[in-house]
């Protein structure tokens, strides 16, 4: 009796979800296929991407995954990859190959997705001061209070700080990915 694919790929879809890198080898030595897909198109190495998961991204490249797949919006696993937490995933995918300068459904490339990304989050933080400028204006009896409402809103800014930094690393590393892989000639 031969082996299940269609079980044996949702216990690779089910293995990648979890996080559980050994189930997913298993799987893969299994037959499971790295490129196989789901309803939107999308692939393990892109669900892989968009966790984080960087064993479970080197398993999947290793049983060669298209690095440069594209789901149902034309989004690669690169795009998916875009958060400032996940630069060892996008130096991985570079490294594989991914090119930064595929096109999504919308037009957009990854370095695109990353400026917007950023300049949301610069927006979101210009609106956060405003509006604690904003309630500091009204009289307020109890100073203790304030100061802790001033180091509350200065610990915000720190870590919108050290996003901000690493979508810098993130673009960086884009732009020495954009040309995509080194060809050998």
């Amino acid at each position: 009796m031969g082996v299940n694919m269609d079980e044996v790929t949702a216990r690779l879809w089910h293995g990648v979800k979890k996080g559980d890198a050994a189930e997913v080898s298993a799987v893969l030595e299994q037959g499971a296929s790295p490129d196989a897909r789901d309803t939107s198109l999308r692939t393990p190495l892109m669900e892989a991407a968009k966790r984080g998961q960087q064993s479970i991204l080197s398993l999947l490249l290793a049983r060669g995954a298209d690095v440069n797949a594209q789901d149902k919006d034309a989004d690669t696993p690169l795009m998916y990859a875009l958060n400032p937490e996940y630069t060892e995933v996008i130096t991985l995918l570079l490294e594989a190959g991914a090119s930064a300068t595929v096109e999504g459904k919308s037009g957009d490339k990854a370095s695109k997705q990353l400026a917007l990304k950023q300049a949301t989050l610069v927006l979101s933080t210009l609106f956060s001061v405003f509006l604690f400028i904003q309630s500091q204006r009204r009289p307020t009896k109890d100073k203790d209070m304030r100061k802790i409402e001033t180091l509350e809103m200065a610990a915000r800014l720190c870590g919108v700080f050290v996003t901000y930094r690493k979508y810098e690393s993130i673009k960086q590393l884009l732009q020495v990915g954009k040309s995509g892989p080194p060809h050998n000639h």
